[in-house]
């Protein structure tokens, strides 16, 4: 289910408020692709199914917003991802983007019990090619 902000919009300078636009129940989808990865849509996201290693998610999609507008994928914003499965997942970047600099079709891998710390790092105009940096817990 996509997620919804909990918090009204236009609090202080920011949309979406760091903890209050989550989405949990998330099931990975097979195929381990980017074309088939579950969309995230939220700034924390819990994976709670991945029937096999390689199950995909997809990172919003690195965006220009409006200046105060949080919403998930804008530049600056972090994305937190934890698999809570016994199964690595693949997270990819939306079309074009990269995460760590790893080609969007590649992606990389969240291992099992792991999360993933990901900022929307820079979107390179006007080709609309963005930057993910991201850490996976140890």
């Amino acid at each position: 289910m996509p997620a919804t902000p909990l918090s009204p919009n236009n609090i202080g300078d920011n949309r979406y408020l760091a903890g209050t636009n989550t989405e949990t129940g998330i099931t990975a989808t097979s195929g381990g692709t980017q074309a088939a990865a579950y969309a995230l849509s939220a700034q924390i996201s819990r994976v709670d199914v991945a029937a096999a290693p390689g199950d995909s998610v997809l990172l919003p999609e690195i965006q220009q917003w409006a200046n105060g507008d949080a919403r998930p994928g804008a530049v600056g914003q972090l994305v937190f991802v934890r698999n809570a499965t016994a199964n690595a997942v693949q997270v990819f970047g939306a079309s074009t983007d990269t995460i760590n600099g790893v080609a969007t079709a590649t992606g990389i891998s969240l291992p099992a019990g792991k999360s993933l710390i990901a900022w929307a790092e820079s979107l390179a105009l006007p080709s609309h090619v963005g930057s993910w940096a991201a850490l996976i817990s140890a």
